[in-house]
């Protein structure tokens, strides 16, 4: 897969503009408009990956800068430690305020982020340590073999922290982290089904944003010589969250060099005050109703959709199916049980003590009328809902009280009855989310792109590859994910669930959108995928399909389960009749 040129050719030329800024007379504000443009790489990947807004950065700048610069000034601590210690201190700062702030999202969030950042202008301008408003002084400069960096040398410094930390986060987003942090950003219960930890994974790119904002602050504190409060203040952090709309929130190339051409007219030109800052919010208005991709997504729509991290290079060979392989579960022992499952929504009992299995192989429908608490049993199963009673388990172990990830990780996959549209992947991209808890490769892989992250690319490029070729879509890889139509989202749901390797597969009303030909061909699958050992709870309208393929139903009426046998006992069943079926005519027109 190649790498993208953008961060490379934005990083090239901001190292030529240092080599010919070192020397001029604005070299040190060069540097400080660098420093700002990091902040708005590490604010890019928060808001644009994962979808949290922070109106604190500069706060979180701010933390990085005071620490470092308190503990040089005060302790006389190696400076080296007291830039880690701020970037460690920026990083708690963002596990302190994120821990709490991110069981809630949106405007919520950026409030709590604006309160953050508000407690700390006050907590630095009232300590005494900190220089209180009048500022701190003297924070000594960085030295190097015993030479002390002067401004020519700190541009350089603050480049290189700009274009390595550009880099990285680049190579981040393009990882199977950026994907799984972009599919908790378009759907977080989507994510969750696929493995990913949505809370974690939220908290954890919170900290690191906050860290990078640290590492900036630090720099600049040091840069500097000089820290008043004022400068991280809220209307830094508008500007920032400007810019990135700018240039692309989600992109953080176009969030850096929309930061770097924003920002460089208010600090670099004589005659343009701070408060001129004002005009990036025009700029932002005008950017979402235009460009609400910002600049990056403009270019990125001349060349294809999606995150840009996987992309189709397999062939489909005509000779080969790849279903009955390549979805072979890890191990095809076991026993899906559900045993007295009950879920109530106020003085609605929407399931009573449901209990059923599901053996590896084994094709087990569940019908019954609309309303009956299929989908709600789904859903307990999968961990999306807590059940008021009743255990969910595989091979003896309980998987009750486990998250959907971890749910997910035992083997359980499953799509939705309500298709939940991600448009920022590509067909293939979303395909992949399955094969993400599959990945062994560290974060620290994923940012320095070692062969252990590459490696895994390239097998959740296959697998996706393979299950779009199960479901028949492997001609639209290379497309967004938004531009199919109904039935072919409900088919890439599939896909999707698939790419995982699932030991049992649930499928809830797959057949919808489906015309008689796609019922065929999705009746051919579930019996290939059966007879590779993969355990399917199949939920679906379609009486045919279910009572052609299935080789055990189970039929809920109220909540309650009503009958459990084979197609034919069941169909046969009074309760079931009166219940679900109809008469023999009624049953025989609902199955054309």
């Amino acid at each position: 897969m190649p790498r993208n040129p953008a961060p490379l050719l934005l990083s090239a030329s901001v190292l030529g503009a240092t080599a010919f800024m070192r020397f001029h007379l604005l070299a040190d504000l060069w540097g400080t408009v660098l420093i700002l443009a990091t902040v708005a790489v590490a604010l890019s990947l928060l808001t644009g990956l994962s979808g949290q807004v922070s109106l604190g950065h500069a706060a979180l700048m701010g933390v990085g800068a005071y620490t470092s610069g308190v503990l040089a000034a005060r302790s006389g601590l190696p400076i080296v430690l007291c830039v880690v210690a701020g970037v460690a201190a920026a990083a708690v700062a963002g596990l302190l305020l994120g821990a709490p702030a991110l069981r809630i999202r949106g405007q919520f969030l950026a409030l709590v982020t604006i309160a953050g950042g508000y407690i700390f202008l006050r907590v630095v301008s009232e300590l005494e340590g900190t220089g209180g408003d009048s500022g701190l002084v003297d924070v000594p400069s960085i030295s190097i073999l015993g030479t002390e960096l002067i401004p020519a040398d700190y541009v350089w410094v603050a480049a290189a922290v700009f274009c390595l930390l550009l880099i990285g986060a680049d190579n981040l987003k393009r990882s199977r982290i950026g994907r799984s942090l972009a599919a908790v950003k378009d759907s977080e219960v989507t994510a969750a089904v696929s493995g990913v930890g949505v809370f974690g994974a939220k908290l954890w790119v919170f900290c690191l944003s906050a860290g990078m904002c640290g590492l900036a602050g630090a720099v600049f504190a040091h840069k500097e010589g000089f820290l008043a409060p004022p400068f991280f203040d809220l209307n830094l952090s508008l500007a920032l969250i400007a810019a990135c709309i700018l240039g692309g929130i989600s992109s953080p190339t176009g969030s850096g060099a929309a930061a770097i051409m924003l920002l460089a007219p208010p600090l670099i030109l004589p005659f343009v005050d701070r408060r001129e800052l004002l005009y990036l919010g025009p700029l932002a208005l005008a950017a979402l109703f235009f460009m609400p991709d910002g600049i990056a997504g403009v270019a990125r729509r001349k060349g294809r959709n999606g995150l840009g991290s996987l992309q189709p290079n397999w062939k489909k060979t005509e000779e080969k199916d790849p279903a009955p392989d390549a979805h072979t579960p890890a191990s095809a022992s076991g026993l899906l049980t559900i045993e007295g499952l009950s879920k109530s929504f106020g003085e609605v009992r929407a399931l009573s003590e449901v209990s059923l299995k599901v053996t590896p192989g084994e094709i087990h429908a569940l019908i019954g009328p609309n309303g009956s608490g299929k989908t709600t049993l789904v859903d307990c199963v999968t961990a999306v809902l807590k059940p008021d009673a009743g255990t969910v388990g595989i091979d003896g172990r309980s998987l009750s009280g486990l998250p959907p990830h971890l749910v997910a990780g035992a083997g359980v996959g499953r799509t939705f009855q309500s298709i939940h549209t991600m448009p920022s992947f590509s067909v293939l991209e979303l395909a992949a989310l399955g094969a993400v808890r599959e990945s062994p490769a560290s974060p620290i892989a994923c940012v320095l792109r070692l062969p252990s992250s590459r490696a895994h690319d390239r097998g959740a490029q296959r697998r996706a590859a393979e299950a779009l070729a199960a479901v028949g879509l492997e001609d639209r890889s290379a497309e967004g994910a938004a531009s199919l139509s109904y039935g072919q989202l409900r088919r890439l749901d599939i896909a999707r669930a698939l790419a995982g390797e699932p030991r049992f597969l649930i499928l809830d009303e797959p057949a919808a959108g489906r015309n008689e030909q796609e019922v065929k061909e999705l009746v051919q699958l579930l019996r290939r995928l059966a007879a590779c050992g993969v355990g399917i709870l199949l939920v679906d309208h379609h009486v045919e399909l279910v009572m052609s393929v299935s080789d055990r139903v189970t039929v809920l009426d109220e909540g309650r389960t009503i009958a459990t046998g084979t197609p034919d006992e069941v169909r046969l069943n009074s309760r079931v009749v009166d219940a679900y079926l109809g008469s023999p005519d009624e049953t025989e027109q609902q199955t054309r």
